[in-house]
Parts: C-alpha cells; structure tokens; sequence
C-alpha cells in the first residue's frame, strides 16, 4: 500500500502484513496498529503524541522513582520489533535524557523509570536529583515530525519535619 499525495485516514489505520509506504502527509484521526512496516517517505505519518507521568506529585526522600509513559503510533515504525526514544526530563537544578522503551511489539506505547534522589543535582546521570521543592518538567518532540510535540509536569514537594508547627521544611 502507499500513499503519494495528502491524504486523511478517518479512522483506525490497520498493517497486519506487508509494507505501508508514506511520501506525501498522511493524518490518521484515529488509532495506528502496526504488525509489519511503515516506511516514511519526506513526510512524517501524524498521529498526535501524549505524555504522562505516573502522578502529579512527588515527594523528596520518599517517592523513590518516576515512569514516564508516551504514546507516539507513528514512532512503532517496524511493527516486528520494539522501538526505543527519548524525552528531556528538567528541573530548576537537574536535566536527564530518559530513553523510553516500547511496551511490546507494535504497541506505540513506549515507557521508563527514572529514579528520584535526595542530594545535590549531577546533569544527565540516569537520576534525577533535588534538594527542594521545584517542578519536574518532561518533554518531548517527535524527530520525525516537529509539529508533534507533547510535554508533562509534576510538583516536586519536601518532605515537612514531622511533629513541627511551622511549616518548616527537612532538607539534608
């Protein structure tokens, strides 16, 4: 099958077998199931991402991790393996490059943890670190398209001194 001009796709688009050849823009306005291969000509197919976290709020020294969860359908371009990508996690002292692997074959659903830690921040060491409350923003542009684009947040909160009255906050 192959699609040479700009075309819509109302609906789910399905491969089960057998090549899907893109070189004109293609939207699909529904669900992407790839079982074989997509190659993509000039143009990028279109599928809007989404980007999530697991929660909307962490805590330093107490949340030990975060998972990252995008769904990107075009990013499953060969529907007989898992793909891999990446997305920019930062926060006001930290910035991590977190490779999201797909969650099985053909699924367009690509994830990972990345471990929180209490300390002093190191750039782009496989943790992310603070020593404050702050925010934790991911990030994400499809480099086949960079139209697409998907971004997330979360608060980053301390963890308070148990039994104070003032509001202070445990720091170490």
């Amino acid at each position: 099958l192959s699609f040479a001009t700009t075309s819509t796709i109302t609906g789910a688009l399905t491969i089960t077998a057998g090549t899907l050849y893109i070189n004109g823009t293609t939207t699909v306005t529904s669900d992407i199931a790839n079982s074989d291969t997509i190659i993509l000509g000039s143009y990028p197919l279109k599928k809007s991402s989404s980007l999530s976290l697991d929660k909307s709020s962490y805590t330093i020294g107490t949340d030990s991790s975060l998972t990252i969860t995008l769904t990107d359908f075009n990013r499953n371009t060969v529907g007989t393996t898992s793909q891999t990508l990446a997305v920019a996690v930062v926060t006001n002292s930290d910035s991590e490059s977190v490779t999201l692997t797909e969650t099985g074959v053909a699924t367009g659903i690509f994830t990972a943890t990345l471990p929180l830690s209490q300390s002093s921040a190191t750039l782009n060491d496989g943790t992310l670190e603070a020593s404050e409350a702050t925010t934790i923003s991911v990030s994400y542009t499809d480099n086949q398209d960079s139209t697409d684009s998907s971004s997330g947040s979360a608060a980053l909160t301390a963890a308070s001194t148990s039994g104070s009255s003032t509001g202070a906050i445990l720091l170490s």
